[in-house]
Parts: C-alpha cells; structure tokens; sequence
C-alpha cells in the first residue's frame, strides 16, 4: 500500500474502489490476500485518520454510486470507526488508564520476564512465521490487515502472554492509519476487557 497524503490522492482511491471493488466488499472483506492485493478493502483509512477525507464524504460517494442495501457492510464499517471515537471520548478513563499503564509497563520493562520476548515479537523474531511475516509488513507498509491485526493482538496477548497495552503501542507508532480509539479498544476487545 502507497500513502500518498493529498487529497487528490484521496479522491482517487475512493473513486477507483468504488467503481472497481465496493461492490464485493462485504463478500470478500474478511480475506488477506497480501501486500501486493488489497482491492477488497477501501485503502482510504490512512486518509481518514489525517483528515485528508471525511467519513461524510466517503458515505455520500459511496451512496450515489451504489444503494445503501448493496454496500451496507462498508457504510457499517465507517460508522464503527465514528462510534469507537465517540464510545472513547465519552470515558476519557479509559484512554488516561491505557496512557499511564502503558508508562509504567515501559518503566519497568527491563525488570520483567517479558522484555526478551517483547524485543522478540517487535522485530520478527518469535518463530511464529505469520506473526514475523506481519511484523515485517508492519513496519515496511505501516498497513496490516483488519483481521491480521485481530490474530495478531491475539498471539500477542495470548501466544507470547506480552501486555496488550505494548502491542496497542506498537500499532499505534507504527501503523499509518492508527487511530487512539480504533487501535485502543480493538487491542482491549482482543484482551476481553
């Protein structure tokens, strides 16, 4: 995935998903298909979070292109993303919480059983192939898939038995559409919290 922050850019990836992918989204959204295919998602998140496009925009395209019925799953998937921004803004706690856990964690992180093993999952070195394959896509596309991120905070969490809080951080510097709400509650949803 190329990022190119202009909203020119913007218009034309969501000018070329329309025509070319909207259509199939809801059926064909769940796969990962790898770096070199992403046609069965939007691309438009990195937009989205610089505020290069709005939400409205988005829907409003998308709606005068196709009828709300055809493309629903897509125009849902946008409104999450509005919802967990409001649900976050509303328990500002959560947000603060996550900050000065995620504080103490890094403080005391050379006094733990898991640096080895967070210094091992953040540079592609846990022998788990696809989590490295990840970490490796992470870092040189700043893009994961929607569910690659769900296996991977779960591997991360539950596999490795890191802090979910170090892998919503790893995320959130390093993903080019990280989101505090979207990337802080999918890593606490993963961690049943």
């Amino acid at each position: 995935m190329v990022f190119h922050p202009a909203h020119p850019s913007a218009l034309k990836q969501l000018d070329s998903f329309i025509k070319n992918n909207l259509k199939e989204y809801s059926r064909k959204r769940n796969y990962d298909y790898g770096v070199k295919n992403r046609s069965n998602v939007s691309n438009l998140s990195p937009f989205i979070k610089k505020r290069i496009i709005h939400e409205k925009t988005v829907i409003s395209n998308c709606l005068n292109a196709y009828s709300f019925e055809s493309i629903e799953k897509f125009i849902q998937e946008v409104f999450w993303r509005t919802y967990w921004k409001g649900w976050l803004e509303g328990r500002p706690k959560v947000w603060i919480d996550y900050l000065q856990d995620l504080d103490l964690i890094k403080k005391n992180l050379n006094k733990t059983n898991f640096n080895k093993d967070y210094e091992k999952a953040i540079n592609a070195r846990t022998g788990i192939d696809c989590f490295d394959a990840w970490v490796k896509e992470l870092n040189q596309f700043g893009y994961l898939h929607n569910h690659a991120r769900m296996w991977f905070a779960s591997i991360w969490i539950f596999t490795l038995n890191l802090p979910w809080q170090l892998g919503a951080d790893f995320f959130y510097k390093n993903l080019l559409d990280a989101d505090a709400a979207s990337n802080t509650l999918s890593w606490r949803w993963v961690a049943g919290l």
